[in-house]
């Protein structure tokens, strides 16, 4: 039996409990409440996702943390936006309530934030896929300043993962096994995705931005411009390669997503953990989600 452990997306404290009774180890979730809504805007500056993949509240946030250790799992907070200035005092004010709350980590990937954090351990730091984390100087870097888990980039082979985790054996390492498989490297990328990052508006917005970005009230990826991502791409094939790779934990993506879609994504993986299915995980894939997989890690193995 693959040891993996499953981290799943949380959007509301009513969802803890289910994703639990589903097989979910740990959580993460996101936070944008109306404060920072005022002073900055609503741009995915604190964890790079708008709306529903967020909760909006400090007693969503609250409860969430609360019912998480109940339900006796771990529940990180995503603090891993670019923010420069007061942003960045503002993100430790969260970071702060989230541990008064009892919440275990957060995820982040500026380098200055674990020291401006460093009174709010023992919360676990994990280290964003969007710190581009590609080689053992950098998971050097990071544990000097005190991470505990880094978030492999999506891009990195099988050999390569390994060739990263095995310079670190004291270090956990997470990777993408389900959902939001973008066919860029996202701690590269410059796309817009949100109409304005200041409070003032759609007019704030500078001349050359507004002419490749609708400000009219929908958000606008241009990384469309290259074709709609596949949906519901997996690594469920892979899990056994990705243990073997130095990977302990499988990250499934679908911040915002209905709660049916996540579910349906852990039942597929947990059944694949288990090995129950033995190699009808293709034909069990496409009998759930009515297409051909879209395979997260297509090698052959850790030496394809």
């Amino acid at each position: 039996m693959n040891c993996i452990r499953f981290t799943l997306p949380v959007n509301d404290p009513s969802e803890v409990e289910i994703l639990r009774d589903h097989g979910a180890d740990e959580l993460y979730c996101g936070y944008l409440d109306a404060d920072w809504r005022r002073k900055y805007g609503g741009d995915a500056v604190i964890s790079r996702r708008q709306g529903a993949a967020n909760l909006s509240d400090p007693g969503a946030l609250r409860e969430t943390a609360a019912e998480a250790r109940r339900s006796g799992m771990t529940a990180h907070l995503t603090l891993n936006g670019r923010v420069t200035g007061g942003e960045t005092a503002q993100l430790v004010r969260i970071a702060e309530m989230w541990a008064a709350f009892g919440g275990g980590g957060i995820i982040l990937q500026d380098p200055a934030l674990p020291a401006l954090l460093a009174h709010v351990k023992p919360m676990l730091i994990t280290v964003s896929l969007l710190a581009v984390t590609v080689n053992k100087c950098g998971v050097a870097f990071w544990k000097r300043l005190g991470a505990d888990r880094i978030v492999l980039p999506r891009f990195l082979s099988l050999a390569e993962m390994k060739a990263v985790t095995s310079s670190a054996p004291d270090m956990v390492f997470e990777a993408m096994v389900m959902g939001d498989l973008c066919p860029f490297a996202d701690g590269f990328c410059r796309s817009v995705h949100a109409e304005t990052h200041a409070p003032a508006g759609p007019e704030a917005v500078p001349k050359a931005v507004r002419e490749t970005c609708n400000t009219s009230g929908q958000a606008y990826h241009l990384c469309m411009e290259y074709g709609l991502p596949a949906p519901d791409p997996c690594a469920a094939c892979r899990l056994k390669d990705l243990g073997e790779s130095g990977v302990a934990v499988g990250k499934v993506g679908g911040r915002g997503l209905p709660l049916e879609v996540r579910l349906r994504w852990l039942d597929h993986l947990r059944l694949a953990r288990s090995e129950a299915c033995g190699t009808d995980l293709p034909r069990r894939y496409r009998e759930t989600f009515g297409h051909e997989c879209r395979c997260y890690y297509p090698q052959k193995g850790i030496g394809g």
